[in-house]
Order: structure tokens, then sequence, then C-alpha cells
């Protein structure tokens, strides 16, 4: 299965997206094979939510993310989960028992054993606030880069990546149709500065050069073309209104959780406190809304030429051309 660890931008939040793979067994929800989950401790319900539609769990190349191959069973994974304290809303606390430590706790059911303490000190509480606080916690901002670390001291793929551009190249020069020539060289000079850019996504990089070259030299087919498409929509970015006012406010009311949560030990203060986050979140929400700005999904030059190659192998149908 792949898991993926994902930060929302901006704010003090930390969920877990997990996937089945082709060969593995669905989990059994309410009559339904489930091949998708996402898991996120909250004060308010369980962590535990099916994924039905694929599009909600969509990742972007700027993203937060770090993604994992875990030998794990997908259906094993998400009994654990669901068996797990974290699962319960109850046993929730901004400070002591958060979001990251879930997402922590699910890598651990994952065999990814990352090297995060369970207190750090000094925390960095937002995603682009530039202060760290001394919070005596585990901050989602200190989850990532502590696993973004790890999958980039445990990924070694120079020499396969190195094999796959090589490969690519060698058949991109004997193609006939200069315009593909053309995209298909984008797309690979891309790729191969992505991953100097982006160390921790190189496995998905080198996994897109080979269906690269899967697409340009087998017969195509409109499933084919279509599964590359849906694979460079990872390269898309997520863009955000400016929000500075907003993100010290939302800052601001997260020290001020973590303290009452630090010094009151109350359960009713320290559900205040994570409602008070929720309230910040909303808030930043309606406001974009109601400017029409916030987020939006936008092209780039990779997730666009990848669509051209799909739409240009389609038009290629039924038979590849080369240069003798």
């Amino acid at each position: 299965m792949y898991i993926t660890i994902n930060i929302g931008f901006g704010y003090n939040s930390t969920r877990i997206l997990a996937s089945a793979e082709e060969n593995e067994d669905p989990y059994r929800y309410l009559g339904l094979d489930i091949r998708q989950i996402k898991f996120h401790h909250n004060p308010h319900k369980s962590a535990l939510d099916m994924i039905f539609n694929s599009s909600s769990g969509q990742i972007y190349h700027n993203d937060q993310s770090i993604t994992f191959k875990s030998n794990t069973p997908f259906k094993e994974f998400c009994k654990g989960l669901k068996q797990s304290e974290f699962n319960d809303p109850h046993k929730f606390s901004l400070r002591t028992h958060n979001c990251a430590y879930a997402a922590k706790f699910a890598l651990q059911l994952a065999n990814i054993n990352i090297d995060a303490p369970n207190y750090v000190i000094f925390n960095k509480l937002g995603a682009i606030f530039p202060y760290f606080i001394p919070a005596f916690s585990l901050s989602p901002t200190d989850l990532y880069h502590q696993a973004r670390s790890y999958k980039i001291k445990t990924t070694h793929l120079s020499f396969q990546q190195e094999i796959a551009t090589s490969a690519l190249s060698f058949w991109n020069k004997k193609l006939g149709d200069e315009k593909q020539r053309t995209i298909v060289n984008n797309i690979s000079k891309d790729l191969v500065q992505s991953s100097k850019d982006r160390p921790e996504h190189t496995d998905f990089y080198l996994r897109t050069l080979i269906e690269t070259l899967d697409l340009i030299l087998q017969l195509p087919t409109e499933k084919a073309c279509e599964n590359y498409k849906a694979a460079g929509r990872f390269f898309q970015t997520r863009t955000f209104f400016s929000f500075d006012n907003y993100v010290k406010l939302h800052t601001l009311i997260a020290i001020a959780g973590c303290a009452v949560d630090l010094l009151g030990r109350s359960s009713m203060l320290t559900n205040l406190g994570a409602l008070a986050l929720e309230v910040s979140s909303m808030a930043y929400y309606f406001y974009h809304l109601r400017n029409k700005s916030g987020v939006s999904i936008e092209a780039t030059p990779l997730s666009s030429q990848m669509e051209s190659l799909a739409n240009k192998r389609l038009s290629d149908l039924p038979s590849l051309t080369f240069n003798k």
C-alpha cells in the first residue's frame, strides 16, 4: 500500500492518506470495498474516514506531503487505525494527543519508523510561521520535516533514474514525429530538475519517467493515456491567496490552546482551544469563498506537457512510427 503524510498549508493540521495497491485486498466497510482512507485525529469525530471519490484525496506537487510505500497489508492497516486510541475524538489533546501524534502512530503501524521525538521543546506551529514556540509538543510541521529527512535518507534511486533517463532519451531520438520528440524531451528535463528541487518525491519522478517510456514505445490504449493524464495531475500546483493576518491570528490561537493544555489540564479548556482552531480555519475558508479567491488548482508546464503527450498518443492510434 501507499501511505502519505499531508500537512495543511498555513495552519497546524496533519492527515494521513492511505491507498491499496491493485493486487491488495480492500478494507470492508458497511459491505463496501474501500481502497482509500483518510486518518485525521480531531476532537469532534472519529479519525478514520473512507474516501469514495479518489479526487478528494488528490495530492499536488507543491503540497507539504511525503509518500511512502509500505509492505503492511492495507486491510490490516485500516483495522489497526480503527481500533487505535487516536480514532477516539474524546482522547484528543492539542498538545499531548494531537493529529501529529496520530500521524506518527499511523506511520509506525505501516512500519515507517521515522526518528520523530514525542516532545519537542521549541515547536514550529505553522507551515509558514517563521518562529519557534516553546509548546513542549510534537507539531505537524515538526513531524513533516522529520518524515522528509527520513524519506530522502532512505531513497537511493539515482542510478535507476539515470538509466531511465538515458533509455527515454535514446528512444525519443528514434521517434519520427518532431512534435512528440519535443514534448518528451521537455518532460524528461522537467522530471530530472524536479528530483533536484524536491528529492523527497524522487520515487514518483522515476515512476513517471518509466511510464513516459512505456507510453511512447507500446501500442497506445485509451486507458493507458487516461492513466498517464491522471499521473500528470500530481504536477499541478495548489495556490493560495495572501492571508498573512490569518496565519498570525491562527498561530496565536494555537499558542493559546497549547498554553491552556499545558497549564490548565482541563479537558473542557483543551476542547475550547481546539474548537478555536476549527473556527479560525472555517473563518479563513468562508473568507476566501466570499472574496472569490483562495485555493485554486493550476496547471504547470510539466502537467500540460504530460497531458499533451497523452492526447498525442491517442491521436496516433494504432501504430508507432520510428525513423529508420
